[in-house]
């Protein structure tokens, strides 16, 4: 995997509550950037539990293929996603939210990561390799990230008030 980046934010609510709202992959549609979502389990979730989503990022559509990959309740809640681009190709990508207590409930931590030999425009890998894909994410992809947090923040704390 090239480098991580990572944004965060706090929400009032336990981590338990937060980590609960995360295991509900069918909710990420309400707060994430998905326009379709198809489940491809049964039974609660678990380390292997698949999913298809379509999304929308800046005009470029995008078909991902997810799976869970690590679970660590009420810590650790990891996705791997395939990623078919319109405008860049295939990305694999990692992406981990971390929860910690904080004196105002529950710092959410999302890092992103590509797995490198997962992509498949050679551009892009060059990107990344030449540090122009921390950029990008700066300006890019970090408002697109802080939305769904935000979002994410609004969805937990209303379910629980």
């Amino acid at each position: 995997m090239s480098y991580s980046f990572e944004r965060s934010i706090v929400i009032h609510a336990s981590p338990e509550q937060v980590y609960d709202n995360l295991l509900d992959v069918a909710s990420h549609k309400k707060w994430g950037e998905m326009t379709e979502m198809e489940l491809l389990y049964e039974g609660p979730v678990k380390v292997g539990s698949r999913w298809r989503s379509v999304g929308v990022m800046d005009k470029d559509v995008m078909h991902d293929e997810c799976a869970i990959i690590a679970l660590e309740r009420p810590r650790l809640f990891q996705f791997k996603s395939v990623s078919q681009h319109s405008s860049m190709g295939t990305a694999g990508m990692i992406f981990t939210y971390r929860l910690e207590k904080a004196p105002e409930g529950t710092r959410v931590t999302i890092s992103r990561g590509f797995v490198t030999d997962e992509i498949s425009s050679k551009m892009m890998r060059f990107l990344l390799q030449v540090g122009v894909g921390r950029l990008m994410d700066i300006f890019m992809t970090a408002p697109i990230i802080d939305r769904g947090l935000a979002r994410l923040r609004d969805y937990v704390e209303q379910a629980h008030k």
